[in-house]
């Protein structure tokens, strides 16, 4: 939660009326009070509520959040086969561009709940949307006197809040079907994790919202059959004729069912994500168009910290602080350096700090014949195989341990579950032009093997 700062205002307007939720933190529980509910976003009450929002936010003392609508976001479970979370965050921006429809340096990113998961591999919730989309959301907010401070992505909101309602006993399947507006949202996750949504963004007839729900389960359970769990939300609520017809032509039967009744479930989610640590908030307004009070509500509290902190140190390690403070202003010389010629040979006004390498690598395989004495400096078609590779060893159930791919002197370590596995990965890379030779020794009992791939020579 933001020092000081216990209140946060959810915003949202739907057919020309606004919504507005206050949520204040204390004692450990969040209280929510309703400021507006379907009032005429143009009215004397609604602009009487939006300028003591904004005059909270600019004096420090609340937070605003309104949501990115579903459609404009897209939200994908990546997994690393890496045994490390460190090595696990270099490589999701460039797993996370294999998903998306267009290219990840035209996108805010965000990565959240990084864990490890079974295998030795690393799991992420990837959140991703268009800065053209969210530009266009923050200027029709603001054409309705709305400036969030933060803008969360919508199936987040949603999904976060029921998994606080209702919190799953299990892993189990489960469905949530939230209307908003004229708009449906489905969503599907396993326990508390989300996995896949789609949405409906203008909801016709119940037999048009049934097809499109029934073709988005047949995608995330393919064998059939019914979720074990199905949470019904929205505001306002779905009749129970159209529940009753939902589940007939959608041919499920749920083993537990919940109705979170006509509750603000969006509004009440913006609020509870906007409490927590900074560190945790996902905000996808972007740097270049934050809100002018997002800097002073994340610095102040670190400010403060690094000034508690820096006191008591000085005291034992002061030449410590000063070198260390050197070599960041060194290593952020040399991201601005690396910037700045990434920028010059792309032509890109902005290069999303630590892509830069990504970002030229790609520009110059799309201009191959311009610059193919570079291209083959920084050997061509290396972004190619190291996908592949991870592709594979993923498939296999393999996990890296170890990555050094150079000119005659490459090497590769991990663990797989038997050595015709790891003999298969080593004959994956040979057809790919990946030539190694490989070594395999027992890692224990029941553990599978070890190998080490290195260059032929």
């Amino acid at each position: 939660m933001w020092k000081n700062r216990s209140i946060c205002y959810a915003l949202s307007v739907e057919d020309g009326r606004l919504r507005a939720l206050k949520g204040r933190r204390a004692a450990g529980r969040i209280r929510m009070d309703t400021l507006a509910e379907g009032v005429p976003a143009d009215g004397p009450a609604a602009m009487s509520i939006l300028q003591q929002v904004e005059a909270d936010v600019m004096t420090g003392r609340a937070v605003s959040a309104a949501a990115l609508p579903a459609h404009e976001t897209v939200i994908h479970r990546l997994t690393a086969p890496f045994p490390s979370i460190r090595k696990a965050r270099k490589v999701f921006p460039s797993l996370l561009d294999l998903a998306l429809p267009f290219p990840v340096e035209q996108c805010e990113c965000r990565f959240e709940q990084i864990r490890m998961v079974a295998g030795g591999k690393v799991e992420t919730l990837a959140i991703a949307a268009r800065r053209e989309s969210i530009s266009t959301c923050i200027d029709e907010l603001a054409g309705r006197k709305l400036r969030p401070v933060i803008l969360d992505a919508e199936p987040r909101a949603v999904w976060s809040e029921l998994a606080q309602r209702f919190p799953p006993a299990d892993p189990a399947s489960r469905l949530v079907v939230h209307r908003e507006g004229s708009r449906v949202l489905i969503l599907y996750g396993e326990g508390d994790r989300f996995l896949s949504g789609t949405s409906v963004r203008s909801w016709i007839s119940t037999e048009d919202l049934s097809r499109r729900m029934a073709r988005f389960l047949r995608s995330v359970i393919p064998s059939g059959g019914s979720p074990a769990e199905l949470i019904w939300s929205g505001h306002p609520a779905l009749a129970s004729s159209d529940k009753e017809e939902i589940l007939r032509s959608c041919s499920i039967q749920p083993a537990a069912m919940h109705d979170a009744g006509g509750e603000d479930i969006l509004l009440q989610g913006l609020c509870r994500n906007a409490l927590q640590e900074p560190g945790a908030i996902v905000n996808l307004r972007a740097v270049g168009a934050a809100h002018p009070a997002w800097d002073s509500l994340t610095s102040r509290p670190l400010q403060k910290a690094w000034l508690t902190c820096g006191m008591a140190a000085a005291l034992v390690i002061g030449v410590n602080i000063a070198w260390t403070r050197l070599q960041d202003h060194r290593a952020e010389q040399l991201t601005r350096e690396a910037q700045a010629t990434a920028a010059s040979i792309t032509g890109r006004e902005r290069i999303p700090r630590g892509q830069e390498a990504f970002i030229t690598t790609r520009f110059m395989n799309e201009a191959r014949e311009q610059y193919e004495p570079f291209l083959q400096f920084t050997r061509p078609g290396m972004n190619t195989r190291f996908y592949q590779l991870l592709n594979e060893a993923h498939e296999r159930g393999i996990a890296l341990t170890h990555l050094n791919l150079m000119d005659g002197g490459s090497v590769i370590r991990g663990n797989a579950p038997s050595a015709g596995e790891a003999e298969a990965f080593r004959d994956a890379l040979s057809a790919v032009g990946i030539e190694m030779k490989i070594s395999i020794e027992p890692a224990g009992a029941g553990d599978g093997v070890r190998f080490r791939l290195e260059d032929r020579t």
